[in-house]
């Protein structure tokens, strides 16, 4: 496929504003994270890069995250950026050249990196394009508005070993109904951040020190996120030419979404739940 931009790449993190883009149709390269891939596998696309770098998610999500990388033949996700802590369940991931580590990129001889203590996948995916030689980042999905977590809700959806009992539904913080599914490991972040969670605008703080004081690099496209109505980075749309075909989206599309590791089909409004402005027919 003719990139119109190749030196650009679309970062796709898992907030809820990103239904309201037709994130699998624009004509860029991308990298989508975490478990995104239970969306991805249901509408058949796939990002140009994956990138995991939640030690949990590494953990919990090992066995989906090896069947991505088992199967990039499929797939064509080109390179994917992990924490080596999924080492310690599957070893022999490292023997594949296209997996690449934040524990050995993260320092200051990379282009991209600074040896940043303050790691989350969103900002680090995009430091991993600018390690991988684009110039321009636009980011969608990152929202950085979690609502405070309650305890009472933790006790309502997880059994005594943090395992969900249900599927979330609706769900308040990701882009889909189904991201958090029944028999999900649920992680408890600290207590310091059980209420207010302002890593993820810290870490793109910095990223506009580092790289967008003298020629802009990293955008945030979307006028939901905290990155747009805080002013921590400089907002550019997407450009319309990057949508090389008019979309639209029908009123009431339902998704059937098979889960192999519960091995069964649960039904999601997911367009009706966060409101899609999208259609996936092509006119």
């Amino acid at each position: 496929m003719n990139r119109p931009e190749p030196k650009s790449l679309l970062v796709l993190g898992c907030g809820s504003s990103l239904a309201n883009y037709p994130f699998d149709k624009y004509n860029i390269d991308t990298i989508g994270m975490n478990q995104a891939y239970r969306y991805w596998n249901y509408i058949n696309w796939y990002p140009t890069y994956y990138a995991c770098l939640d030690k949990n998610v590494n953990t919990n999500f090992a066995k989906d995250i090896k069947l991505l990388i088992k199967n990039q033949h499929i797939n064509g996700i080109k390179k994917f950026f992990l924490s080596k802590n999924i080492l310690e369940v599957y070893p022999k991931i490292k023997k594949y050249s296209n997996v690449l580590f934040v524990e050995d990129l993260n320092n200051s001889s990379n282009f991209g990196f600074s040896g940043e203590i303050l790691i989350t996948t969103g900002s680090f995916a995009a430091r991993f394009g600018l390690f991988l030689g684009y110039t321009k980042i636009y980011l969608l999905g990152i929202d950085a508005h979690y609502k405070p977590i309650d305890k009472k809700w933790i006790k309502s959806v997880c059994d005594s070993n943090q395992r969900l009992i249900k599927t979330i539904n609706p769900e308040p913080d990701y882009f889909f109904v189904g991201y958090r599914q029944k028999g999900d490991y649920l992680h408890i972040p600290p207590k310091r951040r059980m209420i207010v969670r302002t890593n993820h605008l810290e870490t793109f703080i910095k990223i506009n020190n580092e790289f967008n004081k003298q020629n802009t690099m990293v955008f945030v496209s979307s006028k939901e996120s905290m990155l747009y109505t805080n002013n921590i980075l400089p907002f550019q749309a997407i450009p319309d030419y990057l949508l090389p075909l008019h979309i639209t989206i029908p009123n009431n599309t339902i998704l059937f979404i098979k889960t192999p590791k519960l091995k069964k089909t649960i039904k999601h409004t997911i367009f009706n739940q966060v409101k899609i402005k999208r259609k996936f027919n092509l006119q």
